[in-house]
């Protein structure tokens, strides 16, 4: 009797056993749980991370063509500049700044216009806006003169002449081979009476004109080179000048 009850009472009882496997389970549901919510978790961010990919790429594709289009638009700009339809331009520019606000030249462009059409608080503005953004410094500064010598009646010629003088200065510096800077200074030297100053830098201009413009001014800069080179002493062979060479 002593031996059989013993034995029993070493047993594990019906209901620890069936608590036990009960605990085996729970513990494998709740495994099962985690794997499953760590592989859904997976699927989930694989998926977020291509969705935002791929608007990403649509994001991209639309500024690319965003970008595309507003250069297509400043260079109908420019055409309708040159054809003088002022109007049909800065209706171009102003299609072109909604399609990308970041796009460059605008401003300066908008200085050229408005210097054709003999309007300098529109050439004012433009160029502070070119400079305010960083862009085309030389080419706003050129305008900035431009604009300050228009309105020489209200300033006095004098000191018109000085301003400008300082622009075209800052404009040189900013790009030392803009030609079209040393010709306005070369100009307003011949307009406030410096002929030396004058020569110089439209000579200055001749020299930074890129040859291939026209075969006419390819020309004239070998005319020029020509006669350098003959002052200096070395032997040079070239041909006759035309008349426009030798006025130059």
């Amino acid at each position: 009797m002593t031996s059989r009850s013993s034995k029993t009472s070493r047993r594990p009882s019906r209901r620890a056993l069936r608590r036990r496997q009960i605990a085996r389970i729970v513990a494998w549901v709740v495994s099962g749980v985690f794997v499953l919510s760590a592989f859904a978790g997976g699927i989930l961010w694989r998926q977020s991370k291509v969705n935002r990919a791929a608007a990403q790429v649509v994001e991209l594709e639309s500024s690319e063509e965003q970008q595309a289009e507003a250069l297509r638009l400043f260079d109908e700009a420019v055409r309708a500049r040159y054809e003088e339809r002022a109007q049909g331009a800065m209706n171009a520019i102003a299609a072109a700044r909604r399609a990308d606000p970041q796009l460059r030249s605008v401003d300066v462009l908008v200085g050229e216009i408005a210097l054709d059409q003999k309007d300098p608080e529109t050439l004012r503005r433009a160029a502070e806006y070119a400079l305010e953004r960083g862009e085309n410094e030389s080419s706003a500064n050129l305008l900035n003169a431009l604009e300050v010598w228009m309105r020489r009646g209200e300033k006095g010629t004098d000191k018109a002449g000085q301003l400008a003088e300082q622009f075209l200065s800052d404009a040189a510096e900013a790009e030392p081979s803009n030609a079209a800077v040393y010709f306005f200074h070369g100009e307003l030297s011949r307009l406030l009476g410096d002929g030396r100053k004058a020569h110089r830098y439209l000579l200055s201009a001749l020299h930074l004109q890129q040859p291939w413009r026209s075969a006419a001014l390819l020309e004239n800069k070998l005319q020029i080179a020509a006669s350098e080179a003959a002052e200096g002493g070395a032997p040079v062979i070239a041909a006759p000048p035309t008349d426009q060479a030798e006025v130059i």
